[in-house]
């Protein structure tokens, strides 16, 4: 669902070099009021606001696009909670990474989106070994794992099995 760019590097310098137009793009959205736009830029640029020292400005997006959630479509809100997931979490903000993390859950079982699934337990076990909950970050490494597996997810998979390894190591 939410994952970093095949080639971080490349995608990176080309979202910095067009930086300025996505921030009109976001703000177009927002004073529109269109919650499906603003969160289907939102979610997947989480990744870009981490690895480029935007944080504070990407949090406040993302803040913007999650009071508006509601009236965006499952897909626009399931790119919106996981990638704020994941950038809250590295942020250090745990608990709302977890929160986010439920959320996501709870979405992709009512609308039995697998691949949402999947994340989730990825998410919700990277979220639960930042807290020190090794035992909770085990579980839902191992249910992410059998998820992708089960999808033939071959681009998460290692991702997930490389969680899953961190916290048998522990």
């Amino acid at each position: 669902v939410v994952g970093e760019p095949e080639s971080l590097g490349m995608s990176l310098a080309l979202l910095t070099a067009d930086y300025d137009n996505l921030r009109a793009a976001l703000a177009w959205f927002a004073d529109r009021h269109d919650a499906e736009g603003l969160a289907q830029l939102t979610g997947p640029l989480a990744w870009f606001w981490h690895w480029t020292g935007y944080g504070r400005e990407g949090l406040a997006w993302a803040e913007r696009a999650l009071r508006t959630r509601a009236d965006a479509s499952v897909e626009a809100r399931i790119q919106l909670l996981a990638g704020t997931a994941v950038f809250l979490a590295r942020m250090g903000d745990h608990e709302r990474a977890t929160a986010l993390g439920e959320e996501l859950l709870a979405l992709a079982r009512d609308t039995q989106h697998s691949e949402a699934e999947a994340s989730a337990w990825f998410l919700l076990s990277r979220a639960a070994n930042q807290r020190g909950a090794n035992v909770e970050a085990k579980a839902f490494a191992e249910k992410a794992v059998e998820r992708f597996r089960h999808l033939h997810a071959a681009s998460w998979l290692p991702w997930a099995v490389q969680r899953l390894g961190i916290e048998a190591d522990i």
